[in-house]
């Protein structure tokens, strides 16, 4: 059965990544919706921008209408861990969560893109234990382990990552590139910096707990909770976001 055409509500840097995924998943894309560039740019990465997100809230906007009756929508902006603390331009988690929002009111159809270098063998079976939400994106070369293992929706993984048994994310977490997971529970909206490596070192009886709202460093080993709206830095140390540190 032929796939409705996809539109991406928002966009990213190096937006032609989630094109190429798409692409290999067998989607034609109609185009992007996105306010800050409609009307200031054609395109983005050769697909076109064909309006403002917002639209789709309008209920006497017909085209808008339409195209939630005959698309599949995907959420396409990131956000990188920052706390945007005095700083020009758009917070790129509210607005993430903004347009999570506008998707979840209009009851558009969100999909999964999973690239398919990384579909994962075994989740299909029968014995498997694999949860995967919506909104969902797995980049190139990853591996998820297909028993007890659940990404919530709107995850973003980068390419390379790697998630073991009892590696349970929450509502939006964004997961660099290169990271090792196991044995873990990840609260919502949360950042994974890339090279990270969590719990890898462990004792099945004790399962990890990251708070949501949390940032982890570059090359971070993770081996000890991390309390909610904290930052883990490279050096094992956790800060609580905008105070001192308490570790």
């Amino acid at each position: 059965m032929p796939k409705k055409p996809l539109i991406f509500v928002g966009s990213r840097d190096k937006q032609a990544l989630l094109h190429i995924v798409a692409e290999a998943r067998g989607y034609e894309i109609l185009g992007i919706l996105d306010h800050h560039y409609h009307g200031n740019t054609n395109e983005i990465d050769r697909v076109p921008v064909i309006g403002d997100e917002r639209s789709l809230l309008d209920p006497n906007n017909k085209e808008a209408q339409q195209w939630l009756k005959t698309c599949d929508f995907f959420v396409a902006n990131w956000w990188y861990g920052n706390q945007h603390l005095n700083q020009d331009g758009p917070d790129l988690q509210k607005l993430r969560l903004d347009r999570i929002k506008i998707v979840e009111q209009t009851g558009a159809n969100v999909i999964n893109l999973i690239h398919p270098n990384s579909e994962t063998l075994g989740g299909n079976s029968k014995y498997a234990t694999l949860k995967i939400g919506k909104g969902v994106f797995i980049d190139d070369n990853c591996w998820v382990c297909p028993h007890n293992v659940s990404i919530g929706n709107y995850c973003q993984i980068m390419q390379g990552s790697k998630f073991g048994a009892g590696a349970h994310l929450g509502f939006n977490v964004c997961v660099g590139p290169f990271t090792h997971i196991h044995h873990v529970d990840v609260g919502d909206n949360s950042y994974i910096g890339m090279y990270t490596k969590i719990n890898l070192i462990h004792t099945q009886d004790h399962m990890l707990h990251i708070g949501s709202n949390v940032t982890t460093w570059i090359n971070s080993q993770i081996s000890k909770d991390i309390p909610a709206n904290s930052i883990h830095t490279d050096k094992g140390r956790i800060f609580k976001k905008n105070t001192r540190a308490i570790i």
